[in-house]
C-alpha cells in the first residue's frame, strides 16, 4: 500500500484539515520570516510556537478523540 493510495481513503473533512494545516504553516512561515534582515531570516521560536504548536495540539486532540470514538 503506497502513501497515495492511503491518502485516497481519507474523508473530505480530513483532506480539508490537511490542506488547511499546510496553508497555516506557509502563512506562519511568511509572517515569521524577517525580510528586512537577510542575516536573521526565520524567527524559529515564533514559527514553532504559533505555527507548529497549534497543529500538534489540533492533530493530537483529533487523534485522541478518534481513539475514544473507535473504542
Amino acid at each position: 500500500m503506497t502513501f497515495l493510495s492511503k491518502f485516497k481513503e481519507l474523508s473530505g473533512r480530513i483532506r480539508i484539515a490537511v490542506f488547511v494545516s499546510f496553508v497555516w504553516l506557509i502563512f506562519i512561515f511568511a509572517v515569521s520570516y524577517d525580510v528586512r534582515s537577510r542575516y536573521r531570516g526565520l524567527n524559529l521560536e515564533q514559527f514553532l510556537v504559533f505555527g507548529v504548536g497549534p497543529l500538534v495540539l489540533f492533530w493530537g486532540v483529533w487523534w485522541i478523540r478518534e481513539g475514544f470514538k473507535n473504542r
